[in-house]
């Protein structure tokens, strides 16, 4: 009798914690020409995430610049680019708000970085890279990390940088990701984004607890008629 309660209870958890796969919330590969102190981009979401302030990102730091030196003419659409150094003291990159209407367990952060001098041509230095997610409009969370002198010099124009969340949770609310690099290590340098997304899971609906004992009591009786 006892193997068969164990066996039963198994079932049953497998039932109620069922895990659901991980999806993209939201991303944007930034197609568009991005400058002053905000830019409108496009975003895509998942079911449950809604971007707020009608696609508007806004500089941490100076702003953003769409070409490098006119008489270059090189063409710095479709990307995010910074027009402060990062020679300066202030940090250099975006920052945008969503909301969710549902919780997530979240995997990933990613975002392709780089750095590109006056002309808009690829600047092979180092610098460091930060994220942060903090809850906005009464929404309580925090969480920042940070990769230390990411190293542009070799390699292509832009890296790919993915940040572990795996051990992050949000719930529904507001929401404010900030993405920016500082520190540079030598010379002088803008900062340039592209292929933004942050993934996760969302959190499965725990059945009510009638549902749930019901389930639960069938499953046990079922055990014993075997047993006899």
């Amino acid at each position: 009798m006892k193997k068969n309660i164990l066996i039963t209870s198994c079932a049953i958890s497998a039932l109620l914690v069922s895990g659901a796969q991980a999806v993209t919330l939201i991303s944007s590969d930034f197609t568009g020409d991005h400058t002053g102190t905000s830019t409108s981009v496009t975003w895509t979401t998942d079911a449950n995430v809604t971007e707020l302030n009608s696609g508007t990102i806004a500089a941490v730091g100076d702003g953003f610049r769409n070409v490098g030196n006119p008489a270059a003419a090189v063409d710095l659409t479709n990307v995010i680019s910074t027009s402060g150094n990062l020679s300066g003291v202030s940090p250099q990159g975006f920052s945008f708000d969503f909301s969710l209407s549902a919780g997530y367990d979240l995997t990933s952060l990613v975002v392709d970085t780089g750095h590109v001098n006056g002309q808009g041509l690829d600047q092979a230095y180092m610098s460091d890279l930060t994220i942060s997610i903090n809850g906005i409009n009464g929404t309580v969370y925090s969480y920042s990390d940070e990769k230390m002198q990411v190293d542009y010099t070799s390699g292509a124009r832009l890296l790919t940088q993915t940040f572990d969340l795996s051990s992050e949770s949000l719930v529904a609310g507001d929401y404010r990701v900030t993405v920016s690099m500082d520190n540079l290590d030598e010379g002088g340098a803008f900062a340039e984004y592209d292929n933004f997304s942050l993934s996760g899971a969302a959190v499965a609906a725990v059945p009510e607890p009638s549902s749930a004992s019901l389930i639960a009591v069938g499953g046990l009786t079922f055990g014993l008629r075997r047993r006899r």
